[in-house]
């Protein structure tokens, strides 16, 4: 009696760790190495690697599910896929996503899918992020940020093409700013991108600029030349559309100050007053300013430049 009872506790023992073993094996193992990278046309490319410990005669598939939330998330995922490859590009923008990735069986009998992954995308403080034109085809751009982020990179362009800046503006050893350079800025809206990352998490900005509406003219040169009757001056050309541009000149004879308003770089103003002679040569100092008036789309006009001469 003794003996059978013990070859019965050892049958049942064996029995309970096979289906142990058994249960464990079902699920698939999670894909590994998940990796997220920035492309340069506000899509997301995610790379992983194979399974690891899959028999050879096993086929599986990879779904991915994006979310707007924080992971891990909840609920309904805003969009899905499934895919034999190792890489998906996810063309998304938002404030704050998650992205959940799991294998899925083709061809492995008795196995479930694996538990999921799940990196997080979200939106990093780059913060004011600001151009100033200083001609149609030279372009400043500046940002602030919190903290240091070497792999950070700003994308720009129009109508979704973009391209890397390639003369960054530096603080130190931080990234703050771009010069763009090389094209028309002012002729439609353009897009940037900046991303990176920041302590294993990959972020990215978005951001909107009509650059018409930042231009800032430089300081312009003056070139004055007078007879007995008349101021002629004329001044240098900026580099903007002449449509854009209307010039304010003005001058000032004997305390009394006239704006001459002109459309174009070439102008002369009297120095006759109402019932006055020219005056004698050397006998009066006149000063004389001119800058641009408004410039593209209501923009700031320079600093006016001043002349002080003698007649």
């Amino acid at each position: 009696m003794g003996c059978g009872f013990w070859d019965i506790s050892l049958i049942a023992c064996f029995s309970l760790v096979l289906v142990g073993v058994s249960a464990g094996s079902d699920e698939l193992p999670p894909p590994e190495n998940l990796t997220l990278s920035m492309s340069s046309d506000f899509s997301i490319i995610i790379q992983w690697n194979r399974p690891a410990g899959l028999d050879a005669d096993c086929k599986v598939q990879y779904q991915i599910e994006l979310y707007l939330q924080k992971c891990p998330p909840s609920g309904t995922p805003k969009r899905q896929w499934r895919t034999i490859d190792l890489s998906h590009t996810v063309e998304e923008m938002a404030k704050e996503m998650c992205l959940k990735i799991f294998t899925l069986p083709v061809t492995c009998p008795n196995k479930t899918k694996s538990e999921p992954l799940y990196k997080n995308i979200t939106k990093h403080p780059v913060k004011d992020l600001s151009c100033v034109c200083y001609s149609r085809e030279k372009m400043n751009c500046s940002w602030s940020l919190d903290s240091d982020i070497s792999d950070l990179q700003l994308y720009y362009g129009k109508k979704g093409i973009l391209k890397p800046c390639v003369s960054y503006i530096y603080d130190g050893f931080k990234k703050t700013g771009c010069h763009l350079y090389g094209e028309n800025f002012l002729i439609d809206t353009y897009h940037f991108l900046v991303n990176g990352t920041e302590k294993g998490v990959i972020f990215q900005n978005h951001f909107d600029i009509d650059a018409s509406l930042s231009v800032k003219i430089p300081p312009l040169k003056l070139n004055i030349t007078t007879d007995q009757k008349y101021i002629y001056f004329q001044s240098s050309k900026p580099d903007f559309p002449p449509s854009c541009l209307k010039y304010h000149f003005y001058f000032k004879k004997c305390n009394e100050v006239s704006l001459i308003r002109a459309g174009g770089l070439l102008t002369r103003g009297s120095l006759e007053g109402p019932g006055k002679a020219p005056p004698a040569s050397g006998s009066t100092e006149s000063e004389f300013w001119t800058g641009s008036g408004a410039g593209p789309a209501g923009s700031a006009p320079p600093s006016p430049v001043s002349r002080s001469f003698g007649l």
